[in-house]
Formats: C-alpha cells, structure tokens, sequence
C-alpha cells in the first residue's frame, strides 16, 4: 500500500522547500516575530514613560470659594511626591481676580488653584497667570498630585480636620462565610483560587478559542495550498506518471505530508521566532517583570494546568488534527481537474472545517467550555479544535487526549485511502469535471 511513498515525500517536500516564495515569506514572518515583542514591548514603554514632568512652580494662590476656614495647604508637600517636583508656597486669596493680579504684578513662577462647588461635588481649576514663568506642564503636574490624592484634597477643600482622614481611610475588616468555613476560621475569599471551576471555566474557554483560531487559519491556507499543489501537478501530468510505479494511497499520502511537513516548518520558525523575541524582551525590558510572571506560571502550574503531559499531548494532538482537515483536502484535489473544478469540490473540506469551528466557538461561548459532552474530545471534526487547548488546560485527563490522536489518525488513514481510490478512479475518467457526488457514485460502482 505504501510502494514509493517515501520518494513522493521527499519529492514533493523538497520541491517545497526550494520555491523562493516559501523562503521570502517565512523568513521574513519569522523575522517580524523576532520583533514583535520587542516593538510591542518598546510601545508600551513609550507610553509609560510619557509623564508629565513634575512641577516647577514656586507659589500657588488658592482661592477656596467652598469655606472661609484658615486651612493649612502646605499639607500637599507632605504627600508622595514624583521625583523633582518642587514644594509650593501655598498663599490664599480672597478671589481669582485678587490672586491673578497679585501674580501679574510678582511676575514670579506662580499657578492659583480655584477650588470651588460645581453639581454638589467639589471641582478646581489650575489657571496660569498671564505675566507667570510657569508652565502648562507645572499646572498638569499640579492637577495630578491633587487627582492622585483626593481623598487629602477634598478633607481640605471642605475644611475638615485632616486627622480624620487617618480614621476614614483606615477601612473596615469584614468577611464572608459558608458555615463550614465559618468553624474553620477561613474567609469565602480565601476558599476561592485558580481551582474554581468558574475561574478555571474562564481560562480554558480562551485557550481553546486561541488554539481553535490558529488551527482554522493554520487549516484554510495549507489545506487549499495541498488541493492546488495536487491541480497543478496533475495539468502538467506529473502525478499520472508517478501512477505507473507508485500506488494511488503512496502518493496522495507522500502529496500531502510533504506539503503539510513543510507547512509545520514553516510554522515552527515562525513560532521559534516569536519565542526568541519574548525571551529577548524578557532579558531586557520586561526583566523588572519576571517575578510577576513567574507568580502567574507558579499559580497556572498548582491549579493542574500546563503540565508537562498536557503541554506534549496538546503539541501532538494540534499537529494530527491539522493533519486531518489538510486530509479531508486531498478529496477535492483528487477528483478535481481544473481550479474551477476544485472550487466547488473543495465543499467537503471548507463546510466541514468552517461547521466545526462554529461549533466549538459559539458552544464554548455559551457554556464556558464546561457542557461539552466528551465525546466531541474525540470525534476528529470537533477535536482537533476543542482536545489541545482542554489538554493544555488540564480540563481533560491526558487519556482522552490519546484516545482522540488514535481515532484522528485511523480517520487520517482512512481518507487517505478513499483519496487514493478517487485520484485513481478520476485520472481514468474522461469527461466533463467530476463532482463530489458523480465521483463517489462511480467508486461505490468499482
């Protein structure tokens, strides 16, 4: 059954591997993922970095138009301030017209800071005078300290005794409890970590939607690229030749695994790229992060999730449920004698992959991930996309993952078999372009 698989293989992937535009593009995808999070990395710096620079102005004339109490506003220098701001002389005043012209007339680096009632909620404005040194940067400086600090602002603002912030702000300590945990002395918040199924619900829900993703689109671009490989070779006569010493399943399985190898290579350097930049990143810019990181992986891991099996089983499982939908292509490419043919013969394969994806999709959004019977773990239309991302999980014990990679690839044999059967069948036949119907027809006829 497997006469001159092996040359077909090695034809066809190498064939593969030297088209200039199979190289061009993945090296330069592989170089834009060495990037990526680097430049990521570098953006959201940039925007971090963006500051405004602290303050520089000498003197602030507060116009409080809330209460006439002598408040002591000096207090606002006593608070956390950003490295070089520099601590204004808070001077009050009776109204902004008094405190405008007695900044005019100092012409010194002066702001006022009007305070004042607007729908029942305390409001200030920071003006610049017109004769002041100081900046729109001292006045946003400004701002930010009292934004920052509201809870001090408004307790002067309003004329309160600043030492009952310190009671108001100190909190209440309260708890809830089940009565089991009521006797045993432990909060309802403290019962609740990375094991709760609605937490753990959450997170496979978005493992699988992002593997699912990368599968479908993974799927839809090889799986076509087989298909047309196969129309192409066929005009030229290429396959029909191989026909005389090599049997129809050998070659449509050294077809498209030759195909689907170099597709997995490319994908890998792609994916190598991408780790590569996230390791770069994460010894450079993301270094004062690796603890937070770490906290996260050390939580993941201890609530039974990307465990060393479930990591290698989903690895596998990914790569034999891509395998199987790049399978259900060869069907088309096997019967189909033009691109023409093969857009309506590649119906099988495009409602299968995109029917499946809905199913996993809108399934998984409606329930969380946690109602799929586990049955659809199994059968290969709906595996491939649901069984990776609930191994990665651990939302599924590692059996049913190799349970699912057996039935994918008796599945996979099977097509290949019924592919070889129609490639035969169609490479004898003269006439009119075979549909997916005529063609089966004729083969349960043979």
């Amino acid at each position: 059954m497997f006469k001159g698989f092996k040359q077909v293989y090695k034809f066809t992937f190498l064939n593969y591997l030297k088209n200039k535009s199979y190289i061009a593009v993945t090296l330069i995808i592989m170089i834009l993922a060495l990037a990526l999070p680097g430049v990521i990395s570098y953006l959201v710096n940039t925007f971090d970095d963006k500051e405004t620079p602290p303050n520089t102005a000498e003197k602030v004339y507060v116009v409080n138009e809330i209460t006439d109490k002598d408040i002591d506003y000096s207090i606002l220098n006593m608070l956390s301030l950003p490295e070089g701001f520099v601590k204004p002389e808070y001077v009050p005043a009776s109204s902004v017209e008094e405190a405008i012209d007695t900044a005019d007339d100092a012409g010194d680096k002066s702001l006022i800071l009007q305070i004042y009632e607007l729908d029942e909620s305390v409001s200030a404005k920071v003006i610049i005078p017109e004769n002041s040194t100081a900046t729109k940067d001292d006045a946003s400086s400004i701002k930010d300290i009292l934004n920052e600090n509201s809870p001090v602002f408004l307790f002067l603002a309003t004329g309160r005794d600043i030492s009952d912030l310190a009671k108001l702000s100190a909190g209440v300590s309260t708890g809830t409890f089940t009565a089991d945990n009521y006797v045993k002395g432990i909060t309802d918040d403290d019962a609740v970590d990375m094991n709760n199924s609605d937490i753990k619900g959450t997170i496979n829900m978005v493992v699988v939607m992002v593997t699912a993703f990368l599968i479908y689109f993974f799927c839809l671009m090889y799986g076509n690229s087989i298909a047309n490989s196969m129309i192409m070779e066929k005009q030229s006569k290429l396959m029909d030749m191989m026909l005389v010493s090599v049997k129809p399943e050998s070659m449509i399985l050294g077809k498209y695994l030759g195909i689907f190898s170099a597709a997995l290579l490319q994908v890998g350097l792609i994916i190598a790229g991408l780790f590569g930049g996230l390791f770069i990143m994460m010894q450079t810019t993301m270094k004062d992060k690796a603890d937070m990181i770490n906290g996260i992986l050390t939580a993941v891991t201890s609530a039974g999730m990307l465990k060393i099996a479930g990591i290698i089983l989903a690895i596998v499982c990914l790569i034999v449920g891509c395998a199987f939908y790049c399978s259900i292509s060869t069907i088309g490419g096997s019967i189909s004698s033009s691109r023409e043919g093969l857009a309506k013969n590649q119906a099988i394969f495009i409602l299968t992959l995109v029917a499946s994806f809905y199913v996993v999709f809108f399934g998984g959004m409606a329930t969380q991930m946690k109602d799929f019977p586990v049955i659809l773990q199994l059968i290969p239309p709906v595996s491939a996309f649901l069984t990776p991302g609930s191994l990665l999980t651990g939302v599924i014990p590692p059996y049913v993952g190799i349970i699912s990679i057996i039935i994918s690839l008796v599945a996979i044999a099977l097509i290949n078999f019924i592919a070889g059967k129609l490639y035969k069948m169609a490479s004898l036949y003269k006439g009119e372009e075979l549909t997916l119907k005529t063609a089966f027809k004729r083969l349960k006829k043979q």
